[in-house]
């Protein structure tokens, strides 16, 4: 179930991505810059729950909101990919 809901924020994520920027015809900034090779279902699980186990004061948050905050974190772009 866990994994379920951090494919399906991703899957969420992605395709907001790629609607905004075709409907507003100008590239969204990505939030989440994956490093190459990608990263498994079992390590983004690993990290949201290491996240979760740091951030007690985020807990109050929804959970693609929380998975969200994980994967930015683990994975940040710094060059507006």
């Amino acid at each position: 179930m866990c994994l379920g809901t951090i494919n399906g924020t991703v899957d969420g994520l992605d395709i907001a991505h790629m609607l905004y920027s075709q409907e507003a015809k100008k590239q969204l900034k990505r939030i989440i810059c994956w490093p190459e090779g990608n990263v498994t279902k079992d390590q983004s699980l690993r990290i949201v729950v290491k996240y979760l186990k740091e951030h007690p004061e985020s807990l109050h948050f929804g959970e693609s909101t929380l998975i969200t905050l994980a994967l930015v974190s683990a994975f940040p772009c710094g060059t507006g990919k």
